[in-house]
C-alpha cells in the first residue's frame, strides 16, 4: 500500500486512472535506475471521501499496487503513527522528510534529498501568513519550519514527515501544501511554513483498507547491511501494534 496526498491522485473528476501512474520504489537518483529500483502498477486508487479539489482539507489517498513489492535495504515499510494523536505532543519535536522537490535553484533535484522540519504552533503558523493559513488550516493538518531557506517545495507533495521513536521510524505527516511567492503564485514560498496532512487524524479510513493478514512483514532471510544504509531506512520492524505502510514518490503526479 502507497499512502500520498489526494491533490496528486485527483482530478475535478475525481480520481486519476490507475493506468495513468506508475509507482517506482527504491529509486535514490530521479533518472537513473538502480539495483534497488523497482517499478510497480497501481490495482486501485483511494482517493479520501471528503476531499475536493475546491478544498484542500481531507488531502490523503492510498494506492493499491498490481503486485508486491520486494523489501530490501532500500525498500522497506514505515509505520504506520499508533501513538496520542494530540499535536500538542509533536510541537516543536523535529521530523524528516524527503523528495525530490525544486532546490534552492528551482530545479527539479535529481538526487533524494532529506531535510529536518520542526513542528510548529498552529497559532504560530497563522501568523506567518495569516490569509492563506488562517483559512485553510484545519484540525486534520499541521505545520512545520525547518532552518531559514529548508522547506518543501513543488514537487514534494505527497512525500511523508517521518519521526523517529524508540529506533524506529513512523509516518506522521504528508506534504500537502506551502503558500505560493508573490511574484510567482505557482512556486513555494520557501520563506512560509508547510502544511502536513495529519496521518494520526485518518487511522480509521487507512484501517479500513488494509488486509490485517499482510500487515507484518517477515524480514528473515533478508541481509541488511546496517553500515551501508541510509539512517532514515531503519529496518528494525514496526511495534506489535503497529501497522506497516509502504510509503514512497508517485512520479508522474505529485
Amino acid at each position: 500500500m502507497i499512502m500520498t496526498t489526494a491533490h496528486c491522485v485527483a482530478t475535478d473528476r475525481g480520481a486519476i486512472q490507475r493506468n495513468q501512474i506508475s509507482v517506482h520504489v527504491g529509486r535514490t537518483h530521479l533518472k537513473q535506475d538502480g539495483e534497488s529500483t523497482q517499478t510497480h502498477t497501481v490495482q486501485e486508487v483511494l482517493v479520501h471521501p471528503r476531499f475536493s479539489k475546491s478544498s484542500i482539507a481531507h488531502d490523503i489517498a492510498l494506492i493499491k499496487l498490481s503486485e508486491n513489492v520486494t523489501m530490501s535495504r532500500y525498500v522497506q515499510p514505515v509505520c504506520l503513527w499508533n501513538m496520542d494523536d494530540k499535536q500538542e505532543l509533536i510541537v516543536g519535536k523535529n521530523g524528516t522528510i524527503v523528495g525530490f522537490g525544486l532546490t534552492e535553484d528551482d530545479v527539479v533535484s535529481d538526487q533524494l534529498k532529506q531535510a529536518l522540519v520542526g513542528v510548529v504552533d498552529p497559532l504560530q503558523c497563522i501568523a506567518n501568513d495569516r490569509p492563506v493559513f488562517g483559512t485553510h488550516l484545519t484540525t486534520e493538518m499541521f505545520c512545520g519550519r525547518g532552518q531559514p531557506g529548508v522547506s518543501a517545495c513543488n514537487g514534494d507533495s505527497g512525500g511523508g514527515m517521518f519521526f523517529e521513536v524508540g529506533g524506529r521510524w513512523f509516518v506522521r505527516g504528508l506534504v500537502s501544501f506551502t503558500p505560493g511567492r508573490q511574484n510567482n503564485n505557482h512556486l513555494c514560498d520557501g520563506s512560509k511554513h508547510t502544511v502536513f496532512t495529519d496521518v494520526a487524524k485518518y487511522r480509521g479510513w487507512i484501517s479500513n483498507h488494509i488486509d490485517t493478514r499482510v500487515l507484518h512483514v517477515d524480514s528473515e532471510g533478508v541481509h541488511v547491511d546496517y553500515d551501508e544504509k541510509l539512517r532514515l531506512f531503519d529496518f528494525t520492524t514496526c511495534s506489535e501494534n503497529g501497522t506497516y505502510m509502504e510509503h514512497r514518490r508517485i512520479w508522474n503526479t505529485g
